[in-house]
């Protein structure tokens, strides 16, 4: 063997050859480039409203928590059946009490969200929506009567929970609404929403779709290697007795199967 065959073989690996690897990686992307081309990731992505177009939810807060750290309007069932209204965008804002005060949250700008993306849930009052942009101020939100004078007032004075624009609002506290709005234009998706809603990194799925159609075939283990077979006298569930001079009552059940997660509970 001369010393190009010994320095090929050094190079194996359990798929083959590096050289063999680098073309399987070549095919690999050249088939991802063609099912980017002809099977699109996921439904277009929604053509985004004006700001001034949007039918935006205004509401206050009395406490943190909900969103929560991953984007989730209704983490905590906060607002209810609200949440399954019709809206574009959502705006959060400090309310003027003791609890918003002690979180505080008050009188600020906390949360917005744009572009909802709703899962029903059977325990809350409410779907949980997630967000194409969401922008999370947490504490450290600009003050809500700066950037909406009238629509504060309107809201503080008159003890407002919450509000759509259009009903009702002024122009001048429709154009303060929508410039709230504007400051998460640049906002990225809520966190737990990046790996699977549609049209979110879609090239990274069609990438997965490319690796799957050209996995090799899986190889049976060794039979040296196989898990020995369980003994008999294990196979049937332990049963153990409650308390002294009772019936065998109970068993030792292995526990259910984690279910995947749904929504972002």
């Amino acid at each position: 063997m001369g010393d190009s065959d010994a320095d090929a073989d050094k190079g194996d690996t359990p798929y083959g050859s590096f050289a063999q690897k680098k073309a399987g990686m070549a095919e690999t992307k050249r088939a991802a480039r063609e099912l980017a081309v002809t099977e699109p990731a996921g439904p277009e992505p929604a053509v985004p409203k004006p700001a001034e177009m949007m039918r935006v939810l205004v509401y206050k807060r009395t406490h943190t928590g909900d969103p929560n750290a991953e984007g989730c309007f209704g983490a905590n069932d906060c607002m209810g059946a609200q949440r399954a209204r019709e809206f574009d965008a959502v705006v959060g804002v400090g309310g003027i009490g003791q609890d918003a005060v002690s979180f505080g949250i008050d009188r600020k700008i906390n949360w917005i969200g744009i572009g909802p993306r709703k899962y029903s849930s059977s325990t809350k009052r409410g779907p949980e929506v997630l967000f194409d942009q969401f922008l999370d101020y947490g504490t450290k939100g600009p003050d809500f009567s700066a950037k909406a004078p009238q629509l504060a007032v309107r809201m503080y004075n008159n003890n407002v929970r919450s509000i759509f624009n259009g009903r009702g609002m002024s122009d001048a506290e429709k154009a303060e609404v929508a410039g709230i709005v504007r400051l998460a234009d640049k906002a990225l998706p809520s966190p737990v929403c990046a790996p699977r809603c549609p049209a979110v990194r879609p090239m990274r799925r069609v990438m997965a779709a490319a690796r799957l159609s050209q996995a090799p075939p899986a190889r049976a283990a060794p039979a040296a290697l196989a898990a020995p077979a369980a003994p008999a006298a294990l196979a049937a569930p332990l049963r153990l007795p409650l308390a002294k001079g009772d019936e065998f009552a109970g068993s030792l059940q292995p526990p259910p199967p984690l279910q995947p997660r749904r929504g972002c509970r």
